[in-house]
């Protein structure tokens, strides 16, 4: 992107838009793996802390959710927490609680789904703490007491 002359902020956060786009189409084997590699380019290529690898790392998480990845979507969305957890400890303008909030939200999925109920319902409420209208959390962890077993991400 430099020897382009392009803003390697706005060349990463295309990239990143671009990983939402296939998550929100079918989802594939070969598109989640798209989404995976895309994202650990951007996560690398960043050189600074600000949104474009903090929602990368939720989009990782999600792939390798769908892959039945589950370690490693784990790690993915732990480490897209401690990312925000850093930027708002730098006081950083970049954070984005929205994609703090998602990430909390698609880490309870995660944990509903393997049968750690007690963590998820610690994500969802984290979740909600962030962003009071997380739809998604708010469904996911009123469903928690009625079907445990069908979170949505």
């Amino acid at each position: 992107a430099k020897s382009l002359g392009l803003d390697e902020g706005k060349v990463l956060a295309y990239e990143a838009d671009r990983c939402n786009i296939i998550l929100n189409r079918k989802k594939t084997k070969d598109s989640l793996r798209d989404v995976i590699e895309c994202c650990d380019i951007i996560i690398h290529e960043a050189d600074i802390w600000y949104e474009v690898p903090q929602s990368s790392y939720n989009h990782m998480g999600i792939a390798f959710f769908h892959l039945n990845q589950v370690e490693k979507a784990r790690k993915a969305f732990l480490a897209g927490l401690h990312l925000s957890k850093r930027m708002v400890n730098e006081n950083r303008k970049e954070y984005n609680i929205h994609i703090h909030s998602d990430a909390y939200n698609n880490l309870g999925v995660l944990e509903q789904t393997v049968g750690n109920n007690v963590p998820a319902v610690t994500a969802y409420r984290s979740a909600l703490e962030l962003n009071k209208d997380n739809i998604q959390a708010k469904s996911n962890l009123q469903q928690l007491t009625l079907e445990p077993e069908n979170p949505t991400i």
